[in-house]
């Protein structure tokens, strides 16, 4: 009686297996790669991030009694400002006529104001920056500070006036933004093209100071 010693379903040798193992380990390897790539892009996008806040101010001092909208970058990159507007209570303002009439619908300041400000759009702000985009002063009188009382009081308890600055702007990746001052701005794929709110609001000024 002859002994026949079984044959093996599959044969694997020494070969095959250094290539499963060196496939297996290159395998690996590319994915280790991507994922640190993933990280070092993330860990560049953030250390470019910008951040813009609004800051709409009531002020004053011996001489003046002041409002100033500013827009700050507090975060740790330039940002590239692509558009902008100013809404009051939900409407787009289009003119410092149109400005005054809702910030003081009652009984405005008496007294030439003065008006500086800025175009915001097309313009870099860089990390720690603070834009003055207007400022509007009136000359310190018992009757301006009962107004600017009056327009404290409705803007402070969040009555009927509410002023606000939407921006959209970008980091040096094209990463865009959108910041309305009231959340964290939020990420969007692309900025709409310049509004333009700026510059007109200051060409209607210096032409009613003419």
């Amino acid at each position: 009686m002859t002994d026949k010693t079984p044959t093996p379903a599959f044969n694997l040798n020494f070969e095959t297996v250094g290539s499963l193992v060196a496939m297996l380990i290159g395998m690996v390897a590319l994915f280790v790669a991507w994922d640190q790539a993933q990280v070092m892009r993330k860990q560049q996008h953030a250390s470019v991030w910008p951040v813009l806040s609004p800051d709409f101010s009531i002020d004053g001092d011996d001489e003046s009694l002041i409002l100033e909208l500013t827009l700050a970058n507090e975060g740790v990159g330039p940002a590239l400002v692509e558009s902008a507007f100013l809404t009051l209570s939900g409407e787009e303002a289009s003119s410092p006529t149109y400005l005054m009439s809702q910030l003081f619908p009652d009984k405005q300041p008496v007294g030439q104001a003065r008006f500086n400000g800025s175009d915001i759009e097309k313009r870099i702000i860089g990390a720690g920056d603070v834009v003055q985009i207007f400022r509007l002063a009136w000359p310190q009188t018992e009757e301006n500070t009962a107004v600017f009382s009056e327009f404290a009081t409705r803007y402070v308890t969040g009555g009927d006036l509410n002023v606000s600055l939407t921006a959209c702007y970008c980091s040096v990746f094209d990463r865009c933004f959108l910041s309305t001052g009231q959340d964290r701005p939020a990420r969007i794929n692309q900025c709409a093209e310049p509004t333009g709110f700026f510059t007109k609001m200051l060409r209607t000024r210096q032409a009613t100071e003419q």
